[in-house]
């Protein structure tokens, strides 16, 4: 809701916040995670990209002037 994500999103965002409670340590699993549990190792992390992150678009024909409309 809070990074004014459009409506039709918002199930791939509870997905993805789903997916990484599945791969974060919990007390109660000894902190291991529920991946850690059912599969005998350790999850691997390097596939997570940010998610949501800002970005901006750059108009070419503005010569600098970024308030300028775009064609």
């Amino acid at each position: 809701f809070q990074g004014h994500i459009l409506i039709s999103f918002w199930g791939e965002c509870v997905a993805t916040a789903g997916y990484l409670i599945e791969q974060t340590p919990a007390m109660a699993l000894d902190n291991k995670t529920s991946y850690e549990v059912l599969c005998g190792h350790k999850p691997s992390y390097e596939h997570l990209r940010v998610f949501g992150s800002l970005g901006y678009a750059h108009n070419q024909g503005t010569k600098g002037d970024k308030h300028a409309p775009i064609k």
